[in-house]
Formats: structure tokens, C-alpha cells, sequence
């Protein structure tokens, strides 16, 4: 992808200093990644907070293996809104990212929105991006093996 040459001629270009992590880099390698997750929403009343102002919570659990990543995972998301869809909300901090599954009447009618506030806390056991290549010696750092996220945002 010429992406070194390209890095130091915009580097060049601009006067700044030329770059120098590029012998620090992982070497070529191809990934995989199994990734499985559950979830379950609770709504906040029998019509799923279709018609108007409503909040309900969503909590998820899962994992993956392979050897981009492998690790465990659990957290929840909780919205509030008016109009709120019928799925299983904003996936932004998990790989995959936007992947919820298709609603069972739809979208309501008209507009509508919602803020939500989402977290996921990880047991990571393996990431390539920080333990380094899996067949070949590379750089590495010491990482974290349990890791929280938060997100919050409007849809």
C-alpha cells in the first residue's frame, strides 16, 4: 500500500520530522476472529415505548477467539427517548460494531430519537495489537487483561 513512502512524503512536504516507527510495525500475518454475543432488552412497558417517551435497557454478554483478539465480555446499554426502535440499541464498543438485528413490526411512525449510555468491561486474554505477531517475534506492551469501556451519544 506505499503507505511508508506516503507518510514520509506528507512528513517531507510539510517539514516535519520524518517519521520513525515503521521498523516497529507487526509483520504481515493473517487473521481471524470468531466473535459470539447475546443480548437481551428489557422495555419499559407492554407497547415497547413505540408511541411516545419510553426508556428501556439492553445487557449483552459474549466473546471471541482467534488470534486478532480473544476474550470475554459483558455490559449493557440503557436508552431513553421518544419513539424508541425495536432492537437491541447502539453497538459502537464491541467489533462488528452496528450489527442489531432486524426489528419484528418495524419503525414507528414519524420521527423519533433517543440518548444512550453504553458499557462493556473485557477479560482480553490475547490482542494482536498489543501482544505482538502470533507466529513470528515482534514488538509487544504490557497490557491490561480486564478493560472497561463507556460510550454515550443520540440516535
Amino acid at each position: 500500500a506505499q503507505g511508508k513512502q506516503v507518510q514520509n512524503a506528507v512528513h517531507e512536504l510539510l517539514g516535519d520530522e520524518k517519521f520513525q516507527g515503521w521498523d516497529n510495525q507487526l509483520h504481515n500475518e493473517p487473521v481471524f476472529m470468531l466473535t459470539h454475543e447475546r443480548m437481551r432488552r428489557w422495555p419499559a412497558d407492554a407497547t415497547d415505548n413505540a408511541t411516545g417517551w419510553g426508556w428501556d435497557a439492553i445487557s449483552h454478554y459474549g466473546g471471541a477467539v482467534g488470534n486478532l483478539a480473544t476474550h470475554v465480555n459483558a455490559g449493557g446499554e440503557v436508552r431513553f427517548g421518544w419513539k424508541l426502535p425495536d432492537d437491541f440499541g447502539s453497538t459502537p464498543l464491541r467489533p462488528a460494531g452496528e450489527n442489531t438485528a432486524p426489528t419484528r413490526g418495524g419503525k414507528p411512525a414519524g420521527w423519533s430519537w433517543h440518548l444512550f449510555a453504553t458499557t462493556d468491561a473485557a477479560w482480553v486474554i490475547r490482542d494482536i495489537t498489543l501482544d505482538g505477531n502470533t507466529f513470528r517475534n515482534s514488538h509487544s506492551v504490557d497490557k491490561r487483561h480486564v478493560v472497561g469501556q463507556a460510550g454515550y451519544g443520540v440516535a
